[in-house]
């Protein structure tokens, strides 16, 4: 997972203020993926005809802990192990001291 637009790798379970991810997996090639957080739909992405990757931007992402799996829409539908992050509110810059110019 990675922010966007940052592109700075998000560790799973890590913490993020980006409100957009990039989510990158692995699949059977050319075979369609359904993500989820939670058990809400994100959407879905293809598999790669040739490497079998997939990539989806999801935004829209709430201040709160997210919950991705990705679910085959082939075979028997197996759902992948969870990713998860957290998104936390972006902390305003603060001024710590004023001194005079000498």
């Amino acid at each position: 997972v990675k922010g966007s637009p940052s592109g700075v790798e998000i560790a799973n379970g890590g913490i993020t203020v980006e409100t957009a991810v990039v989510l990158t997996g692995a699949a059977a090639k050319g075979q369609k993926v359904q993500i989820f957080d939670g058990t809400v739909s994100k959407g879905e992405a293809t598999a790669d005809a040739t490497t079998g990757i997939w990539t989806l931007t999801v935004s829209g992402l709430t201040v709160a802990a997210h919950i991705f799996t990705a679910k085959a829409l082939y075979g028997s539908g197996a759902t992948s192990a969870a990713r998860t992050l957290t998104v936390t509110a972006a902390t305003a810059p603060t001024i710590t001291s004023v001194k005079g110019s000498p």
